[in-house]
């Protein structure tokens, strides 16, 4: 299937989960490379990756159940 067959509306959500998540992974490699002592580096880069985890099965959920015109739960199982 085309991404021309999935409505504008989803594509746009489709999008800005996918630039959510992105912009999650680069604040979990700048607080990587920023923090200094092991713990400070381990457990909010932790945090923000499993938000951008969420982004991408978010939009996963939200293309594949436009697409196929129903909900689409086993995207679930990525997370």
């Amino acid at each position: 299937m085309t991404a021309s067959t999935t409505p504008q509306w989803a594509q746009w959500i489709v999008a800005a989960l996918l630039v959510a998540s992105g912009l999650f992974a680069l604040i979990a490699g700048w607080g990587l490379a920023r923090l200094r002592h092991f713990f400070l580096r381990m457990h909010p880069p932790a945090l923000v990756a499993t938000g951008a985890s969420w982004c991408v099965t978010l939009a996963v959920i939200v293309y594949f159940s436009t697409t196929h015109g129903r909900l689409a739960p086993g995207s679930w199982l990525i997370i």
